[in-house]
């Protein structure tokens, strides 16, 4: 592996790499140990590859709750954002007839 990273001109940073590997529900579960030069990598449970949250069972549950998250946060942020456009267009609506009428009777009073 390290070879493969020096021919290719890349450098591996084991602090900011894990490994997983990917088991069945009723597997027994062995640990790996894969390291250079003393420094071991951490082997993980959960990681994220490319935006996607996967565990060692190839469940997405940690990436739905992830999204699920998101989506009820946009959909407060659109509930309050509604609420306050309905407000001012409500307001505007019920308001302009009365400004408008009032602006058309004193022009009408002041031309007799």
């Amino acid at each position: 592996m390290i070879k493969w990273f020096a021919a290719n001109t890349l450098v591996l940073n084991l602090c900011k790499t894990s490994i997983m590997k990917f088991i069945t529900r009723n597997s027994s579960h062995s640990t790996l140990h894969i390291g250079y030069k003393e420094k071991y990598l951490e082997e993980a449970v959960n990681t994220k590859f490319l935006g996607l949250q996967c565990d060692n069972h190839v469940n997405f549950k940690k990436h739905i709750e992830q999204i699920i998250r998101k989506v009820r946060a946009a959909c407060h942020a659109l509930s309050r954002w509604t609420v306050l456009t309905l407000r001012r267009l409500t307001s505007y609506i019920y308001g302009a007839p009365i400004l408008d009428v009032s602006r058309s009777h004193t022009t009408t009073q002041h031309s007799r």
